[in-house]
């Protein structure tokens, strides 16, 4: 059986979507039938070049509806989608990637949402905790989860060549760096920490540390929440110590392996792919408590200012320790757990396509 991924690749670039770009890599590098349809409209003379089926969503679906028997491979559960999913069932296998909590639990209250998910053969989730926790939410469909790793590396990495990252990493004793994929929030609450992040800063250089930061930051077409971050630096004048990059970075690991800290103080999480690849280029890693980290991070409880402002002071006064700490770590990829278990769900459909 073929395998049929629909979903978004970069540009726009953020977890979702360059681990949608990885997976294909490795899926054509195991020489497994697979083909990948991008449904975002952009860019697509590039994409089609590099053999993506470039399409728009109701092009998309009577692809699918006419292709043979495939497992049909979703990266989101908005309602839209579920009901593409939920007709297409009929004839193919499908599976959702679970990249977060809030993949499922944002999209799917009641009513016919919750029921089409009796449509979906398989959840993957990156994480027990993640696999447990749709438990909770969704019963009717814990036997479905399955866990598997999401983390996929490119072979290549690229040396990041901004200048304004640049100079400012040569202005400062320590350069810390956030990301946020999006300007949004969560419970009414900044979801990515940005504000946390501004103000750690803040209180840092108030106590005489010499740090910057760096905002990655692709998508701020939420303008208002941009505006607001704007004048929140400009009020603290930190406006010669913060550095905003408006663009995606193809290899966000060569923004992550030049600076010395990385920060995620989200209030939601998943398996969050940016702290993996911080990981993996051995920078040391401080994060929100909201979800299991992965070893070797540096932990805080979510949404408390001291209590991260506090924790990042220990981790600047005892630097090399904790840089000592990341050294030393064993990061893998686990291309080969997931292509093995997209091969053992191929081979399922198969069987039942038999029978």
């Amino acid at each position: 059986m073929k395998i049929i991924n629909i979903g978004k690749v970069p540009p726009p670039i953020g977890g979702v979507t360059t681990f949608i770009k990885r997976l294909k890599y490795y899926l054509d590098k195991n020489n497994i039938d697979n083909m990948f349809i991008d449904i975002s409209g952009i860019d697509t003379e590039r994409k089609r070049s590099e053999g993506y089926l470039c399409l728009g969503v109701f092009r998309a679906f009577v692809k699918i509806l006419q292709a043979p028997k495939s497992v049909i491979m979703f990266h989101t559960a908005k309602p839209q989608m579920l009901a593409a999913a939920s007709v297409l069932s009929i004839k193919h296998r499908i599976v959702i990637f679970v990249h977060g909590e809030t993949t499922i639990t944002v999209s799917v209250h009641r009513g016919i949402w919750r029921k089409a998910l009796a449509n979906i053969d398989y959840f993957l989730t990156p994480t027990e905790e993640l696999k447990d926790k749709l438990g909770v939410h969704f019963p009717e469909m814990k036997r479905r989860v399955i866990s598997v790793p999401f983390i996929l590396f490119p072979e290549k990495s690229k040396n990041l060549s901004d200048q304004s990252v640049i100079a400012l990493k040569n202005k400062v004793d320590y350069l810390l760096g956030i990301y946020a994929c999006e300007l949004k929030f969560y419970k009414g609450l900044d979801l990515y920490g940005l504000d946390m992040a501004i103000e750690l800063i803040h209180s840092l250089r108030q106590k005489g540390y010499n740090v910057g930061l760096i905002m990655l930051l692709p998508d701020i077409s939420n303008h208002e929440f941009y505006i607001s971050l704007c004048r929140k630096i400009k009020e603290l004048k930190l406006e010669d110590y913060i550095v905003r990059i408006e663009k995606a970075i193809e290899d966000a690991s060569s923004l992550y392996r030049l600076i010395d800290l990385y920060i995620r103080p989200t209030n939601t999480d998943g398996d969050a792919f940016s702290i993996w690849e911080s990981l993996y280029v051995k920078t040391p890693v401080l994060a929100s408590d909201i979800t299991v980290r992965p070893e070797g991070c540096i932990l805080f409880e979510s949404r408390n200012q001291e209590a991260f402002n506090d924790r990042a002071e220990e981790v600047l006064r005892n630097y090399p320790l904790y840089k000592e700490k990341v050294m030393k770590l064993e990061i893998h990829g686990s291309e080969d757990k997931l292509i093995r278990m997209l091969e053992r769900i191929t081979k399922a459909g198969e069987k039942k396509n038999d029978s």
